[in-house]
C-alpha cells in the first residue's frame, strides 16, 4: 500500500513549465547523509507522521481541474512501492492529469512498467553522485552504479520528457566531476543547492 506522508497544493518549480501539487510518499532504499526530505526516509520519524487518505487527495485534484497541470509524485522513493505505485498512478490518471515522478532510478524494472503503461509524462532522475563516490553518497556500502545508468536508457528509450539532476554537496558532490560524468552519460545536468522541502501534511 503506497503512503502518502506530504503534500504540497500547488508548486511552481517541482514540474517544469507547469502548475502542480506534490505528493510525498515514505520510505526510501537510499540513505544521502544530506537528504532533503529526511523524515521520510528515517524509520522512526516517519511512523510519527500522519498518513493522508488517497481519497482527499482524489477530491482535490477534482476540485482544481483547469487549475493544476499536474501531479509530482516524490518522496522518499516512489518507486520502492513497486506494483502498489503503478496501481497508485493508475487511479491518479483516471483524472486525466500529468504525472511526474521524482525518482532515485534504483528501480529500472518499476520505470518500465509505468513507461509502458503510458503512466508517467515527465522523469526527474536524480545522479548523486560520480560511481566511485555512490555508495558514500547514498549512505550504502556498495552500488552497482550500472542500474542507473539502465534506468536512464529506458528514459532516454522512451521519448517521454525527462532531466536528470544533482544536489551540490559541500565536499562531497562536485560539480566539475558531474559535468565529466554528464558528458560520458550524454546528457544535461540540472544542478541545485541543498535545500529542505515544506511540506505539507494535511489538505485545506
Amino acid at each position: 500500500m503506497v503512503e502518502i506522508k506530504g503534500f504540497i497544493p500547488v508548486s511552481l518549480i517541482d514540474y517544469p513549465s507547469k502548475v502542480c501539487s506534490v505528493l510525498f510518499l515514505g520510505g526510501c532504499n537510499f540513505r544521502c547523509p544530506w537528504c532533503h526530505n529526511f523524515d521520510l526516509v528515517d524509520e522512526k520519524s516517519l511512523n510519527k507522521i500522519k498518513t493522508i487518505p488517497f481519497e482527499n487527495i482524489l477530491s482535490f485534484i477534482e476540485k482544481r481541474k483547469g487549475k493544476i497541470d499536474g501531479i509530482c509524485i516524490s518522496g522518499g522513493e516512489p518507486t520502492i512501492n513497486g506494483d502498489y505505485l503503478i496501481d497508485f498512478i493508475r487511479d491518479l490518471r483516471r483524472n486525466k492529469i500529468l504525472i511526474k515522478l521524482d525518482t532515485n532510478g534504483s528501480n529500472p524494472k518499476v520505470i518500465e512498467k509505468l513507461i509502458e503503461e503510458n503512466l508517467i509524462d515527465f522523469v526527474s532522475l536524480d545522479i548523486k553522485n560520480i560511481p566511485e563516490k555512490y555508495p558514500e553518497t547514498i549512505g550504502l556500502k556498495n552500488f552497482d552504479f550500472s542500474i542507473i545508468v539502465e534506468t536512464l536508457k529506458l528514459i532516454k528509450n522512451s521519448g517521454i520528457e525527462f532531466q536528470t539532476r544533482t544536489t551540490l554537496v559541500n565536499n562531497l558532490v562536485y560539480k566539475e566531476e558531474i559535468e565529466e560524468l554528464a558528458k560520458k552519460l550524454d546528457i544535461d545536468i540540472t544542478f541545485q543547492e541543498y535545500r529542505v522541502k515544506r511540506i505539507i501534511n494535511s489538505i485545506g
